[in-house]
């Protein structure tokens, strides 16, 4: 015997539903062998999506103090530029006097334009307790770390010799 039901379908697919969350861009968490980070009031990284929707990052950061507090992360065009996204994250999320591990910063998903430069910029309630983790002998290509240098009033790249330029560790995640 057999039955036909007739009726509204059981699941419904919409053309708007969200892919799968794919990691577009990163750098290797501390693949030099050690750990190494920098606080400062402005960090960013710069990059270059692959991918058209940006929907979180993660960074590679520990805390050198167990204290609480925040720490924001934003997404910019530009080093100057406007936000296009903004997270404000608990310090408390951070690993603690380890050798640090990566943070999620789950944020409004945007749309970006593949190939074009982008940047993640961190500043912290704190500077002296959270550090980005730095990776020297795997350099990201498609983009480089910058700081807004101390007693020089505008943003500089960071490096730490003329042979190890760093990158700050992150990965980005997105869908098309």
């Amino acid at each position: 015997m057999c039955m036909l039901l007739i009726g509204p379908p059981l699941l419904t697919v919409s053309a708007f539903e969200q892919q799968d969350e794919a990691l577009d861009q990163s750098t290797p968490l501390g693949s030099d062998g050690y750990i190494c980070g920098i606080n400062n009031d402005f960090l960013a990284q710069s990059f270059k999506p692959k991918l058209s929707i940006l929907s979180k990052v993660e960074l590679g950061l520990w805390k050198q103090q167990n204290i609480t507090g925040n720490f924001t992360i934003s997404i910019r065009q530009k080093l100057n530029g406007e936000n296009l996204v903004v997270k404000t994250v608990s310090i408390e999320e951070v690993p603690w006097m380890t050798y640090g591990d990566w943070v999620t910063i789950d944020f409004d998903d945007i749309t970006v334009t593949p190939n074009k430069r982008y940047y993640i910029f961190f500043t912290s309630d704190d500077t002296r307790v959270v550090f980005w983790i730095m990776t020297t002998y795997t350099p990201y290509l498609r983009g480089r770390p910058w700081t807004f240098g101390g007693s020089l009033p505008f943003w500089i790249p960071l490096c730490l010799t003329v042979t190890k330029l760093p990158d700050l560790c992150f990965r980005t995640y997105g869908y098309d």
